[in-house]
């Protein structure tokens, strides 16, 4: 599986009042060219510290190394 990782900026309203919020994307595609959502977190920005807790808790839920990581800026651990 390949993985997609993709920050967005959206402006919604909270409150009665607009804001701004970050979303952190993750997508898979498989081999198949099927796209999958792996997630999607408000964290505030896309810092190296935002991208490494989104993906340790796809790690956590199981997700195993990509076929493909070029591009990775993170290395994710082979589940044997």
């Amino acid at each position: 599986m390949r993985l997609i990782l993709d920050g967005t900026v959206l402006r919604v309203r909270l409150d009665r009042k607009a804001t701004s919020i970050s979303l952190l994307v993750v997508l898979g595609v498989r081999a198949d060219g099927q796209k999958v959502l792996l997630a999607i977190k408000n964290m505030g920005g896309e810092s190296a510290e935002a991208w490494r807790t989104v993906l340790d808790d796809l790690i956590k839920r199981g997700l195993r190394r990509p076929a493909h990581p070029a591009g990775l800026a993170y290395r994710l651990p082979v589940n044997q």
